[in-house]
């Protein structure tokens, strides 16, 4: 009898010392013992939630692949408090991560999904206002460890975002370039915001089936969004130019909607630039409005107290319909034919074209970047023509003489040739010699050159021709004269 009963009292013994050992290992230490990973009930039906614009899933936890089902437990890993866990989703969501991450929390009750959306909400809240808007879907699966000691939660989430990081680069430096053609960065709040609301709305198209419709990306690089695109993009324009700015999520005329909201001097007014885009001239009716004429938008929260139930005086200024004169290049209203009061285009040179001697040019023109208009036009120059300066080379007698045209202008140039002027005859006339001096033949020679054409040659003097004069006697009464002689 004795030898049967031992085997059990030896039993009993190995039970009791390991139930020991399991008892006064530390709570920090991971345990052989591995409790059951468990689902919530209340998650086994998938759902999806809207939450400020984004579509957030639950998943059942026997459904998500991502659940860390095979990790040893470890109770040092967990944390009781909601700001850690709040803390890790935002730090994910600044970094625009996309795996899938793990928070684990330690509580003595089973978890609501109402608990699970407010540490995400929480996390959303606080980042920047832009960034509170840049995802895109969160897929959340809950499971659960429980022990005597409390119920260990694992929450595995997974959020995915509109853009990725090397796209909101690309979108930062847009940002800066459009500001940097707008020039309004010492202008006032509501130049800043003129500037700015009349870009949207004149370069940017409503279109649904985009690509990046949803951001603020597909309004200022791909120029097509929805009015999620324009109410962030207007929002990060004048975010940049420090003026306080806000988008609303609501609905309006009962379709899923969101606009902007901006604080001047303490006081807030409505705009919403999908309903004013479209236009190629601005005629604003959705532009610092007051709540009480916004009539078919309906927000999610409610307005703050320092939201203005008037319009802006500025909105005043817009309330026109303008219309456009091509002969005279100018707005007007069409109703009034006030003349259009607001900032206008935003003008870019169209380079001229200077005209060349034997060309025509065209002068300088202006272009509105934001309407896609020749504002002013450029006009025809007429061709100068050359400007020659000359230099001649006069003609001789014998050879031709040359004239050289050189456009000071365009280096152009060509000659003409002055033809030989030809000799100017003038007669030398003939000198008949004498008897004692030498006489000359007649010639000819060129008065403008003097060259001798005809030489004149010496006729030699004749010399005397003597005749004898005979002598005469003298008589009584008369002398008389010897012999002489006489040419």
């Amino acid at each position: 009898m004795k030898q049967t009963k031992l085997p059990s009292i030896l039993s009993l013994v190995l039970i009791l010392s390991l139930l020991m050992q399991v008892a006064i290992l530390p709570v920090s230490a991971k345990t052989e013992y591995e409790p059951p990973l468990k689902t919530v009930d209340a998650f086994l039906v998938d759902h999806t939630i809207d939450v400020r614009g984004q579509v957030v899933e639950v998943r059942g936890a026997s459904g998500n692949s991502n659940l860390p089902s095979t990790k040893a437990f470890d109770p040092s890993i967990y944390t009781d408090t909601d700001e850690s866990i709040v803390q890790k989703i935002a730090n994910v969501l600044m970094a625009r991560n996309s795996e899938p991450f793990t928070v684990y929390y330690k509580t003595d009750r089973v978890l609501k999904r109402d608990d699970i959306l407010a540490w995400y909400y929480e996390a959303i809240s606080t980042l920047p206002r832009y960034d509170q808007y840049c995802m895109t879907i969160c897929y959340f699966s809950p499971a659960y460890y429980e022990t005597s000691s409390g119920n260990y939660f694992d929450i595995t989430y997974e959020i995915k975002y509109y853009l990725t990081p090397a796209q909101e680069a690309e979108l930062d430096a847009k940002i800066v370039e459009i500001l940097d053609l707008l020039d309004v960065y010492n202008k006032s709040e509501i130049d800043k915001l003129l500037a700015t609301y009349e870009y949207l709305v004149r370069s940017v198209t409503y279109n649904l089936e985009a690509e990046r419709c949803y951001t603020a990306y597909g309004a200022l690089i791909d120029k097509e969004c929805v009015c999620q695109g324009y109410a962030l993009a207007l929002m990060r324009l004048l975010l940049a130019l420090d003026v306080d700015i806000d988008v609303v999520v609501g609905q309006s005329n009962g379709e899923n909607h969101m606009w902007n909201l901006i604080r001047l001097d303490g006081v807030e007014y409505l705009l919403d630039s999908t309903w004013d885009s479209g236009n190629s001239i601005p005629c604003y009716f959705w532009f610092l409005k007051g709540s009480e004429n916004f009539p078919t938008h309906d927000p999610t929260y409610p307005y703050s107290s320092i939201m203005s139930t008037a319009d802006h005086e500025k909105a005043l200024e817009l309330s026109h319909t303008w219309t456009y004169n091509r002969d005279t290049l100018e707005h007007y209203c069409r109703y009034c034919n006030a003349p259009y009061p607001i900032v206008g285009h935003r003008l870019t040179s169209v380079e001229g074209i200077p005209a060349t001697c034997t060309e025509i040019g065209m002068t300088e023109g202006q272009f509105c970047t934001l309407c896609n208009r020749l504002v002013v036009e450029q006009q025809v120059i007429p061709a100068t023509g050359h400007s020659y300066d000359t230099h001649t080379i006069a003609s001789t007698c014998t050879t031709d003489g040359i004239k050289t045209f050189s456009c000071s202008a365009c280096g152009d140039s060509y000659t003409e040739v002055i033809p030989a002027l030809g000799h100017n005859l003038v007669i030398d006339r003939a000198i008949a010699p004498t008897c004692t001096e030498d006489g000359l033949t007649e010639g000819q020679h060129c008065d403008t050159c003097s060259v001798v054409l005809v030489a004149q040659t010496i006729l030699p003097a004749t010399g005397h021709t003597v005749v004898i004069d005979e002598a005469l006697a003298p008589t009584c009464t008369n002398s008389g004269l010897t012999e002489g002689s006489h040419c």
